[in-house]
């Protein structure tokens, strides 16, 4: 008589799936990949714009309280600013739907994306505290503007094909986590090669070009 271990049907049965495994996460892959490729042009861009929020916002909020200091700010007055960038950010949230009624969203998130690069830009231009305020006034609301025009453009793709909810959310929180990763860091690599006033010129400017870029490329697609 020939001797069958006990456990060999158990063996037979994990090999077998464990050969049917690899084509099932082949078909995962496939199936994710074309999950992707489905996702609308308009959370890509959202995704862009969080992105973009959070380099320029995590960059800028890094490196200004050094900068403050430096040209003779104290600490008080740097973080008055920081609260008039933060009081206009939230503020402007609860208003936004009055505005959007006024103006189409896209185009308050294109100024909004314009009057942030121009403000960081001048920054290093003024030391008057007053126009430092009017220019935290700018920046607080481009930000909080922009926060919420990307949201709707995520929206609204999201009404326009009901697939995929998950994925295009993900997609954007991608957005505003690497953005949040790399501003710090692209902060500090220019400004050590730069200076921090450098900094507030190059990273707004080639942010700004980027958005140019991915602009083109979504409208192009959509047609």
């Amino acid at each position: 008589l020939v001797h069958v271990p006990a456990d060999l049907p158990s063996t037979i049965a994990s090999t077998h799936h464990a050969t049917n495994s690899a084509p099932d996460l082949k078909s995962k892959i496939g199936n994710l990949k074309s999950e992707i490729i489905a996702v609308p042009a308009g959370v890509f861009l959202a995704a862009f714009i969080a992105f973009y929020i959070n380099v320029l916002d995590d960059a800028f909020g890094a490196f200004f309280p050094l900068y403050g200091l430096g040209i003779g700010l104290t600490l008080a007055n740097v973080g008055l600013l920081k609260g008039i960038k933060s009081g206009c950010a939230t503020g402007i949230r609860f208003m936004a739907a009055g505005v959007f009624r006024l103006v189409s969203f896209r185009a308050i998130n294109d100024a909004s994306i314009v009057a942030w690069t121009l403000a960081i830009f001048l920054l290093p231009s003024l030391q008057d505290g007053l126009l430092l305020a009017a220019l935290f006034v700018v920046i607080g609301l481009a930000r909080g503007l922009t926060r919420v025009t990307s949201a709707t453009i995520v929206a609204e793709a999201k009404a326009g094909g009901g697939k995929g909810v998950g994925l295009a959310s993900g997609v954007y929180n991608l957005g505003l986590d690497v953005g949040g990763i790399l501003g710090p860091l692209l902060g500090g690599v220019l400004s050590a090669g730069l200076g921090i006033a450098g900094m507030f010129r190059a990273l707004p400017v080639g942010l700004f070009a980027l958005y140019l870029g991915v602009i083109w490329a979504t409208r192009r697609q959509k047609g």
